[in-house]
């Protein structure tokens, strides 16, 4: 009986120490997991990521570019290796072979 008891009283102290100190501080409006900031309409908005002050849509466009050059730069690379790893001519690849 007491290999029951034991687990049930640690599974709802568990229970009641998130309610306690995860669920009820998040219905109440205190809970610390993003930050927040008033708008300009006076309503909050959740901010994320390291640009907070900046425009939203700047930062957008700034990581997009970003991201483009960066998937230009693979492709760059990715025709650089394949050019340098054709087999010669009329020749196979075996198991082994580096390509």
């Amino acid at each position: 009986m007491s290999s029951y008891v034991l687990p049930l009283l640690a599974t709802a102290a568990a229970f009641g120490l998130t309610y306690v100190f995860c669920i009820r501080p998040m219905r109440q409006g205190n809970g610390c997991s993003m930050p927040q900031r008033q708008s300009q309409a006076g309503t909050q908005t959740q901010t994320y990521g390291a640009a907070t002050d900046a425009d939203p849509s700047d930062a957008t466009d700034a990581e997009i570019k970003r991201l483009r050059e960066e998937v230009q730069l693979l492709h760059h690379e990715l025709d650089l290796s394949s050019t340098a790893a054709k087999p010669p001519a009329g020749g196979r690849l075996r198991k082994g072979d580096p390509r």
